[in-house]
Order: C-alpha cells, then structure tokens, then sequence
C-alpha cells in the first residue's frame, strides 16, 4: 500500500495516500462550494501530496529516516505538464500558476521570485532531474489509478474537474477586474496581482485546513469535534430569541430618557440592516455611549439567520474592549461552547518550511492544538486578525478561510495603524466581493478609507437597495449624545505637566468632584503616577496596563465600575473619592462613567473614545475633559503616536482652541485632523519595510522582476510571499504568550489547577485535552516580546511551546512585577 501516513507510536496503523487525497479534497470541494469554486479546490486537494507516491518518500516513511524528502512539487509538475499542458488563454495561464504555487507551498511559502533572481518555480517544476526522484516511474502510475478512483466516487475524470475549474475561475478573474479601478496602468497592474495573492493565500488556507485536519486526526478514535451546519442553524436562532428579547425589554421600559430612546431607535435600524444585506462592506458609526455593542450583535445576528451566514467574527484593537465585550456577548448568547474567545496563541509556533518535519507526529500534535477558528462566534483582536490575513505562520494562513460567507464586525476601526491602510483597504474589497463576506467598520470617528486621493481606496457597499452607513442620526440625536465639555490644557505656549502639578489639578478636580481618570500613553508614564498618587492621595487608586492577565484587568474594572455607581449614588463619603490610572487600554469599549477624564494629547479620535469614559449615563449635566501633555512619557519610539498628536495639535491651533478655560466640542476637530493625518502619509500606507514596499511585493513586484533579466515577464504570479508574510507586523515585534498564576482572587483560584492539569495531559499525551486546558488558561496570559530575557522567571513546556510565569513574580496590584522585565511587554 502506497501510504500518506504512518504512526510508530500506535502499533504502526497507516493511512493510504489515497484515503488522505480523498479526504482533503473533499473538504476543499465543500468549502470552495460557498465561493463558487468547488472544482478549483477539489483539484488542488488531490494534487497536493502526489509526491508521496515516489519511491523515496515512501522509504522515508516506512523507516524513518531523516532524509530531506520534497513531495509537495509533484503535483504541480503533474499540473503544467500533463493536466494543464500548453495552456491558450490568458486564464488558464493565471489558473495554472495559482494553483502550482498552492500546491508547491501547502508545507511553507517561498517568494516565487526573489532579488538574487531565483525563480524558485523553475526549480520546484524541475525537481526530479536535479534529485534521484521518480515522477514518471511512481507518480504518474499512481495518478492513473487514482483518476479510475475518483470517477468512480464522482462520476467525472480528473480532467473533467479542470475544465469545470477553468470556468469557475473565469467568473472569479472577471470580478477581480472589476475592482480594479485605480488612477493609473502602474496602480491598475499592481491591485490586479494583489488580488492574486489574496486567490493564492485563500486556496492555500482551504488545503492547509483540510490537510491538517486530516493529518492530526486521522489515528484517532475521537476526532477533533467539527460543528456542523445544524447545530450551527440551532445556535444562531437561539442567539436571535436572546438578543431580540433583549432589545424588546429595553424598548419597552418605562419612562425612557431621551437617550435611551435614541438608543432603541439605532438598534432597530442595525435590525433592519442586518435582514437586507447579505455582503459588502458598511460603515457603523454611532458615538460613545449609543449602544454599539448591543447594536453590532444585533446586526449580526440577525444577518446570520436571514442569509445563513457560516460565522461571526467581532474584532477589536484593543484588549480591554475585547474583553469586556466579549463578556457582554456571552452573557447575551449565553451558550459559550460555541464561542471562541482568542487573544493569542498560547502554543508558540515554530517556523517550518520542510515537507518532513511538516509529517513528524509532534508537529501535527502542536499543530492541531492551534485553534482554526471553527466556532459560530469568534472574538479576536486586530492583531490576530491582521497575522490571519498577511503572516506567513501556518496557523495564520490555515484561518484565513473561515471568513467566507461570514460577517466580521471591526470594532474602532480608527485604530489602524496608517502604514497598513492600503493593505486592509484591498483585502477588504477582496474578501466582500470574492469570500462574500459581510463587513462592518465600527467607530465614534470613522476614517476616511474611501478617500479619492489614496492609491488604493476602500469600497464601500452602495446601490439603490443599500447605504453603506448603516445608522443615520440626526442634529438633535446627536445633541442627546453629547455631555461633556472639553478643555485643552496644553495652550499657546505648549505647556508639559510634570507629576506634581499634574497631582495637584487632580486633587484640585476632586474638591469638587467625586472621580477622576488619567489616561496615558506609556505604561512606565502610568506606574510613576500611580505610585506618586499612592504617596500622597487618600482616595482610591486603581492601576491598569497590559501588565496584567486579562483575568485580572476584568477583576479591576469590574471593581472599578461598580465603586463609580457608588458614587453616582452616594453611598461613600468624601475620603473615598476614586482615581483610576491607566494606558488607553480603557478608551474604548469600556463603560467607565466618570466626573473628569484626563487624555494625555494624542490623535483625535483616541481624544473622542476617552472622553466616551466621561459623565457617560449623563448623570451631570456636563462632564470635564482635560487634554494635557506629560512630562514623564518618552515616545521617541512611538512614532505614530507622535504624529497623532501633532495632527491633533495643528486641527486645535487651525479653529483657535488655545486657551486654558476655552470650552470646545471635540468632533470639531475630526475633518482637520484627518486631512492633516492622511496628507504626508500616502507613501508610507503600502508597508514599507527594509527598503521595499510590501503592497509592491504581493503585487506585481516589478523591483525583484526587474532584478532577474532571464525572467518571463508574462507570469501572472511572482510574488515574494515569504518576504512579505515574514516581514509584516501590525505591531513591529511579535509576542510570546505567558502563562500567569493570577490566584489572588477566590474566582480565579482555580488556575492553579488548571495548571497542574496541563502538566498532567502533557506527560501523558493527551492533547486533546490540551487543548481544552489551554482555553481555559487564555484569560490568565500576558504578552512578552522577548521570551529568552524571561527563561529564569518561566517554566517551559513542549520544549518552550508553553510558558508558564513563576509564582513570586505576580504582584496582587500590578501584575508582572519584575522591574528589570517592564519593557518586554507590549
């Protein structure tokens, strides 16, 4: 028998090669269905192993051996030289290097072309005359028979699905074209290889799913759990009685404030929204205070059950707010077995480009552990969204897919970074008009992606059916919504506040008020007000950063909101006035309600999500916003910050808001701060990275091209996929999840437990409940930039996959607390 796979450890049992070909191609005809490709990907899941019919991969696996065997080319090979041979039209060509490349690069990508003029392509077709390999003697019978295999099962030869693929592929090629509406020939080539690219890595994130899926379960008698479309079905309609209950309970309250009726009325349009759409993308911009949360899941839901939506995905930049959201989410839903709450991933995974450790069983086990967001709901943040999209992982390609037909929800879309704007721009289109995908960007102070002047726009959903604002509100409703007076210290002469006069306008502010919250832009920044606040105050003094689990912030805030509600009604006296001191962790999503709020400067729409956290339920009739700068934060590293800032100075010096005791509304500065903010910044909106251009190298890549004068320039594909996935970051250094013992709490005090079973599945080899721990564990990480600066404070696991913090550097008030280790966090 001619194996794909064998387990030593499991009395030798085997898995034909044949069995695993029909196995993931069957799962890649099934979820190519949804985007009207099942024949293209039925394809590519039966040429992606060919190569484990030769000879000499099947002495590796039956012995062992540790010989570099390469059995990812064969199926191209079998592609362009014998099922697509001599192809005639322009599609055809397009489709043959789509699917080569997918096939080729399922255990790793490579750059198809590369600035030492390697055309790695070339090279992989080739593969068998420069090594002892035995394409016609091996593959080629087996493929004979494979093919009398697959009519029977499906009625159509080999053939046949190429055929059937070419023109599935056509329609697809003709919408791509379609968005490519550029100003330019030079833009007009490099949007259509884009699109490309994104083909490649779709169809690479099918195969890998089903490929993997396959390959980790395959010896074991409980496989790994898929839900299936009933139980799906189910779900989404119990979602839809619950949040449905939920708004009718709020509309029909008695004697509603103005506010909440406004309130009822936005949801209601989210409602109708989400039944009438089925994909593009939409803009949802309601501000702080308005319902968003309740308002989105809505929408989504109900979208899900009008149009059979696969998944829902709520994405988010900022922990706190995914925190808190996701909390509010499962509590509305309420069956959390089918929702996957992701903020990182506990297992590090290892970079592999070889077929043979790609085979090994420790790294299918390690593998499979990595969740392929499966679940109805996902929650991430932006982070893992972006890694799912462009990184080169294996894990991040592998998700990629699951966002066909699903709905996405970005939260504080104004949060993206400037330097990936074109690209999140492109692959939006993308995945609205090819994976039909609903998506909806979230805001108080929506960007400008559809500005006529960027190289590569957004575009949004518009027709005489749909508009792409899915909640209109009028002068008076966003009169209701305004409650805060704000006030900008900084004036002419550009004044910096040291700690102790900062200390002294908070203590001045508490003379008259009950609560007061700093937000800055460092965490070193936070920690010196906090203790120096701690020195002197008498009021209650609360911390939070990322320096703590998402456990333990949760604790905090939880505390914090209901100490506010205290004081809003009046049940602590004047000594126990409240100060909370934190990063911008709180600005968005969180539903502080607090007297005054300081911001340290920033851009303009973080100065309108922290002044969201002030008099929010409106309980004074106006609430004060103080806009400072700080002499304690450095931010000679945070250059975007930094450009925020003077984006948001030169908008208050254009209107004249200058003075100390000059009261202003912050959304009159949004226009001007955008102009100003996108201006200069057009050049740097495409990555750019080691002195190239990442929009460039995953589109037409004419500089590599350019470099290799033997090269054919009528390839559609010659992408530096490698390149580019190893050097996007959406922040610039990768994290490594740490495990804390956060135990301070009687809720938590199980996490101890949780950890001495973690250690028990592992020595025992059970993974799949692995897995399960490792979930549970989620809410109890921290993210560490440098993992090797921290081996003498963790204890590994999986040879340094898990790490777990050592007790005595958890601290109750402020989480990691080893001064010299501060920096390592993001």
């Amino acid at each position: 028998m001619i194996i794909a796979h064998r387990e030593s450890n499991t009395d030798g049992k085997k898995q034909s090669l044949s069995e695993h070909l029909f196995s993931v191609a069957e799962y890649c005809e099934e979820t190519g269905a949804h985007i009207e490709l099942s024949n293209f990907m039925y394809l590519v899941g039966i040429l992606h192993d060919l190569g484990k019919a030769d000879r000499r991969f099947q002495h590796y696996i039956n012995n062992g051996t540790k010989d570099r065997v390469n059995h990812s080319s064969a199926g191209g090979k079998y592609l362009v030289n014998v099922l697509g041979k001599s192809p005639i039209k322009r599609s055809q060509k397009v489709m043959n290097e789509i699917i080569q490349y997918i096939v080729f690069s399922h255990h790793g990508l490579f750059d198809v072309v590369n600035f030492e003029c390697d055309y790695i392509m070339e090279r992989r077709i080739t593969y068998d005359k420069t090594e002892e390999y035995h394409f016609e003697e091996d593959v080629i019978p087996f493929v004979n028979q494979l093919k009398e295999d697959i009519f029977k099962q499906k009625g159509k030869t080999l053939e046949d699905f190429y055929s059937d693929a070419l023109m599935e592929f056509e329609a697809i090629d003709s919408k791509i074209l379609k968005l490519c509406n550029q100003k330019n020939k030079k833009l007009l080539k490099n949007a259509y290889a884009y699109y490309l690219h994104c083909i490649v890595r779709l169809g690479l994130s099918i195969l890998k799913e089903g490929d993997i899926y396959d390959s980790a379960n395959v010896f074991e008698d409980d496989r790994t759990k898929k839900i299936d479309e009933t139980e799906k079905e189910d779900f989404f309609k119990r979602s839809l009685q619950e949040v449905e209950n939920i708004a009718r309970q709020f509309s029909e309250s008695e004697n509603p404030s103005e506010l909440n009726k406004n309130r009822v009325f936005l949801s209601e349009q989210l409602r109708v929204a989400g039944i009438q759409n089925n994909y593009g993308i939409y803009k949802l911009e309601m501000p702080t205070g308005s319902g968003k949360t309740h308002a989105s899941l809505r929408y989504a839901i109900n979208n899900a059950c009008s149009h059979n939506k696969k998944r829902i995905f709520y994405i988010t930049a900022f922990l706190s707010v995914l925190e808190q959201n996701a909390a509010v989410i499962k509590k509305t839903l309420s069956d959390s077995d089918y929702i996957l709450e992701h903020h990182s991933n506990i297992i590090s995974e290892r970079d592999t480009n070889s077929d043979e450790e790609s085979s090994t069983l420790d790294y299918r086990q390690k593998q499979y552990l990595i969740d392929s967001w499966n679940s109805p709901v996902v929650l991430t943040t932006m982070v893992q969204f972006f890694q799912t999209m462009f990184k080169d992982k294996s894990s991040n390609i592998r998700r990629f897919h699951q966002f066909i037909d699903g709905i996405i929800i970005i939260d504080e879309v104004q949060s993206l970074p400037v330097n990936v704007l074109y690209h999140f721009n492109l692959m939006m289109n993308f995945m609205s008009t090819i994976m039909k995908t609903n998506i909806v960007l979230c805001t108080a102070t929506q960007p400008t992606l559809d500005y006529s002047e960027l190289d590569y726009p957004i575009e949004y959903t518009q027709n005489s059916n749909f508009n792409a604002d899915l909640a209109i509100l009028d002068e008076t409703m966003k009169k209701s919504f305004a409650r805060v007076d704000a006030y900008n210290l900084i004036g002419k002469n550009q004044q910096t506040l040291n700690t102790s006069e900062l200390i002294y306008k908070i203590n001045y502010d508490l003379s008259n008020y009950k609560s007061v919250l700093i937000i800055l832009n460092t965490k070193k920044a936070v920690l010196t007000l906090y203790e120096e606040l701690k020195k002197v105050s008498k009021s209650k003094i609360f911390y939070l950063t990322t320096n703590l689990c998402a456990a333990h912030r949760i604790k905090i805030i939880n505390e914090i909101k209901d100490y506010t509600e205290k004081i809003t009604l009046k049940e602590v006296t004047d000594p126990e006035k409240i100060i909370v001191v934190s990063t911008q962790l709180v600005e968005s999503g969180v539903d502080f309600d607090f007297n005054v709020v300081y911001r340290s400067l920033s851009g303009v729409d973080s100065l309108i999500q922290a002044a969201g956290r002030c008099n929010r339920n409106g309980k004074l009739s106006r609430g004060l916003f103080k806009i400072f700068k700080y002499e304690e934060e450095n931010l000679k590293s945070l250059k975007e910050i930094e450009e925020a800032r003077n984006a948001s100075l030169y908008a208050m010096n254009q209107l004249n808001i200058t003075d100390n005791d000059q009261i202003f509304h912050l959304e009159e500065l949004q226009e001007l701060y955008y102009e100003k903010h996108y201006a200069n910044q057009t050049s740097l909106m495409g990555y750019n990275t080691n002195g190239t251009n990442l929009i460039e190298l995953l589109g037409y890549n004419k500089e590599a091209r350019d470099s290799c004068n033997e090269l054919n320039n009528s390839l559609f594909i010659a992408q530096s996929f490698l390149t580019a996935g190893k050097s996007f970051d959406l922040i610039k250094q990768e994290t490594v999840t740490v495990i804390v013992p956060y135990f301070f709490s009687d809720t938590h005090s199980d996490v101890l437990d949780y950890i001495e079973e973690l250690h028990e599945s592992i020595q025992k080899y059970e993974f799949n409940n692995v897995k399960k721990v490792l979930k549970k564990l989620q809410p109890y990480t921290i993210q560490v930039y440098d993992i090797g600066k921290m081996k003498d404070y963790v204890e590994e696991l999986m040879d340094g996959s898990i790490n777990i913090l050592l007790k005595e550097y958890y601290d109750e008030k402020i989480g990691l607390n080893i001064s010299a280790l501060q920096l390592l966090l993001p």
